[in-house]
């Protein structure tokens, strides 16, 4: 857990200690699918991994972008702006998502909160998505932190051979922990200065909800973290950028907010976060998958550009998108990245042919009985992502007016 805090004065050490320190947060998120008969070893986190989403924050880098800012607010806001993000889903469970998984208890028991499809793989509304291998995944994760240990060092620290501090946050860790513990992995040895904390124990968050573990949504919402609607939680890349925009607003805070969040355990206000791009939740919405068994999107490994250098890293791993430059759909990679690639993945609105072939005849052996055919037609993939865009917010719209009606209260029936 991160250091033991109780007052705003340990609060103001504790940022003071932080100030220089990059922040990087990492979440992982899984299928829900997959099981075995009772008695037998049931699939671990690395076997079910389908989303690995990072976060990363560097104070040096920010230091001139305030301004004349005062209010916290806004101060947090602009920092968060600033936030590079990644995200890649595992080409093996690509298909998987809240609207094709199979797992049976979804449709059976859909109004049980613990058996909803929670994972939002296509939902990412900080950086665009990619398709890659599991193990490449999680080492893109590990070549990005060490960057991040010699990135925008003092010619002393150069010198001298220093690296930058570097705090790695999980939230909740049994399953980071497990995940990169069966890789291989061990994140804290990418350089002398990292260290690895859980931020759901931080004892911040466990005095002011007086409990040992609390939900990021709870937590991220009391300190206006989600803004006003403008993304969602349970994608691994949407849950890691608003854990740094959570650290970002207490270690900011005035003592008034402190006296008001903390000791009076009032919410603050939504943070204005009108920054984010929303071409880019667009654009990776409109990549998801149509059915469990259509077209794949394109793996990040496929349709390298011919004239690439193998020997550079893969676009993947440089991709993180700045949140204060939104950059446009055809152009994601970062002006200081190191790669010269092109954006492995299937453009919004493309058809993916050439790497999965589909054909455009029906299905023979389905009944009359109105089922889908289990092979989307061409034409079907090549649908307007206006057309997608639009069926999904009629669909929130839906949602939103039937759990109004379901929360409204009743006029309890007095004793016959």
């Amino acid at each position: 857990a991160p250091p033991f805090v109780f007052d705003y004065e340990g609060l103001q050490n504790f940022h003071q200690k932080m100030k220089d320190t990059i922040l990087v947060a990492i979440d992982l998120e899984a299928v829900d699918h997959l099981s075995k008969p009772k008695g037998q070893p049931q699939p671990t986190s690395y076997e079910k991994l389908s989303e690995v989403g990072m976060a990363t924050f560097d104070p040096r880098q920010s230091s001139n972008s305030l301004g004349t800012l005062t209010s916290t607010s806004e101060v947090v806001a602009k920092l968060s702006s600033l936030i590079k993000a990644y995200h890649t889903i595992r080409d093996k469970y690509a298909n998987y998502t809240e609207e094709t998984c199979p797992a049976f208890y979804h449709k059976k028991f859909p109004k049980t909160q613990s058996c909803q499809h929670s994972a939002r793989p296509y939902h990412c509304a900080f950086a665009r998505s990619v398709i890659d291998m599991r193990d490449q995944a999680l080492k893109n994760v590990a070549d990005v932190i060490k960057s991040l240990c010699l990135q925008s060092r003092t010619s002393e620290e150069i010198q001298r051979g220093d690296e930058r501090q570097v705090c790695i946050l999980y939230w909740a860790a049994g399953m980071e922990e497990s995940v990169f513990g069966s890789a291989g992995i061990n994140l804290a040895d990418c350089g002398k200065g990292v260290t690895v904390w859980d931020f759901q124990l931080w004892s911040v968050f466990q005095i002011r909800f007086s409990r040992p573990q609390t939900k990021g949504e709870a937590v991220f919402a009391s300190l206006g973290a989600l803004g006003r609607g403008e993304y969602n939680l349970h994608n691994a890349t949407n849950d890691c950028v608003a854990q740094v925009i959570a650290f970002l607003r207490v270690v900011h805070m005035q003592e008034s907010e402190w006296a008001t969040w903390f000791d009076r355990r009032l919410d603050l206000a939504p943070l204005c976060l009108d920054w984010i791009d929303p071409s880019i939740l667009k654009d990776n919405f409109s990549m998801r998958p149509l059915s469990l068994h259509g077209p794949t999107p394109i793996m990040a490994s496929q349709q390298l550009n011919n004239t690439t250098d193998t020997s550079q890293p893969r676009e993947s791993i440089n991709r993180g998108t700045n949140m204060n430059t939104q950059p446009p759909l055809t152009n994601t990679l970062q002006q200081n990245s190191s790669s010269s690639q092109g954006v492995n993945r299937r453009p919004a609105g493309a058809s993916t042919n050439e790497q999965h072939p589909t054909t455009s005849e029906s299905k023979e052996g389905k009944n009359a009985k109105g089922k889908d055919n289990e092979n989307i037609p061409a034409a079907n993939v090549e649908t307007s992502v206006e057309g997608w865009w639009a069926a999904y917010e009629a669909s929130k719209q839906k949602v939103q007016s039937a759990m109004a009606a379901y929360m409204k209260p009743t006029t309890t029936a007095g004793p016959s």
